[in-house]
């Protein structure tokens, strides 16, 4: 009977440290899974924030080539107003040219 009445002592004592460390497992879990949706979070939002900035950059890459040609175009626009300048002053200037002024 004492021998019984110890392995039942010992048993509980393990029944006991069983239970203590299920209950640790199951803390560890759920501090595992809320860590676990953190970091799930964290990648979701890292990946929104570099697709906008992709869709940014994409944006801003359109935005300089309306530019590049935007200023293209004003460059052969003042090559050409600098051409009719230069004509204008050359038939201006012509003294045997109709619109010449006269001489004095």
């Amino acid at each position: 009977l004492r021998l019984a009445e110890k392995d039942k002592e010992r048993l509980e004592e393990q029944l006991q440290r069983a239970s203590q460390a299920a209950t640790s497992a199951t803390a560890d879990a759920e501090s595992a899974r809320r860590e676990a949706e953190s970091l799930r979070k964290a990648v979701k939002d890292h990946r929104d924030r570099a697709d906008a900035a992709e869709e940014q950059s994409l944006k801003m890459n359109k935005v300089k080539r309306e530019l590049d040609r935007t200023r293209e175009s004003l460059i052969e626009k003042e090559a050409a107003l600098r051409r009719i300048w230069v004509e204008t002053a050359n038939v201006v200037n012509d003294p045997t040219s109709p619109r010449s002024p006269s001489p004095p």
